[in-house]
């Protein structure tokens, strides 16, 4: 979605959104770091981890398939790979991150393109664009995850509260799952394999750091509080998302052109 994307990670047993991340494009090392790692390293091993068919998850898979022998119940196989629909527990909970911030951002993005009011044949324009959006879902999907965390779950109870009633992970030492970079090495002596590094949505067209930091202390002087642009979409007025990607591109081009 315009230089967004989205990765969460789901406890089979309780529901509980337990890792997540959002990212320009989705990116091996990133999943690992951000949700994979963060998720064992706070909450053991899984006896199982299930993802679709990406290429995106080979990281996860390998590091998971690595460290097997730390995990509590090992006649299942380490991690296995479905198609999507079949992913039943995380893909019930896209219909929710959709609704509360996916389809209203993307309405207000279209809208714009269609109006011609942005060109996203425009490499900066689409860096603009992808960097405020990273911004406000990150914003959004920390508000989705806490909300659904805490909600009761007919039947069964609320996530957060079935996590604690059963020790289904195993320890694991932290040292052996290394930072992003070192595990990506891991793999590549192993597999024979190299893995992209993360990558911005369009070439960042910053030539400096201070120039990068002078437009974003702009945008925020503008806009100090962004969660208010997720809710005016979600209140269908897109015009103040509409015209804070306008600013941010006009500001970059503004700092380019000096």
């Amino acid at each position: 979605m315009f230089g967004v994307t989205h990765v969460i990670a789901v406890d089979g047993y309780s529901g509980k959104i337990v890792g997540y991340t959002s990212m320009p494009v989705k990116n091996n090392i990133t999943i690992y770091e951000d949700v994979y790692r963060s998720a064992v390293l706070k909450y053991g091993m899984w006896d199982q981890m299930r993802v679709d068919h990406g290429k995106e998850f080979f990281l996860c898979l390998y590091m998971q398939e690595k460290n097997e022998q730390y995990r509590n119940r090992r006649e299942y196989q380490p991690y296995c790979q479905t198609t999507s629909i079949k992913n039943h527990r995380v893909e019930r909970l896209w219909v929710e991150i959709n609704n509360r911030l996916n389809f209203p951002i993307k309405r207000a993005i279209v809208q714009s393109v269609n109006e011609n009011r942005i060109d996203l044949d425009d490499d900066i324009v689409k860096y603009c664009v992808s960097s405020l959006l990273l911004n406000l879902c990150r914003i959004g999907l920390k508000t989705v995850v806490e909300s659904w965390n805490v909600h009761p779950i007919p039947g069964k109870g609320k996530p957060n509260e079935l996590a604690l009633l059963k020790a289904h992970t195993g320890d694991i030492p932290p040292e052996l799952l290394p930072s992003g970079g070192d595990a990506a090495d891991s793999y590549m002596n192993d597999i024979g394999s190299n893995l992209k590094l993360p990558r911005d949505f369009a070439p960042n067209p910053f030539q400096t750091e201070d120039d990068m930091l002078e437009c974003e202390n702009t945008l925020t002087m503008r806009y100090p509080n962004l969660q208010l642009l997720i809710s005016a979409c979600l209140n269908n007025n897109d015009k103040p998302l509409q015209d804070a990607v306008e600013y941010i591109i006009q500001i970059t081009k503004n700092i380019l052109s000096r």
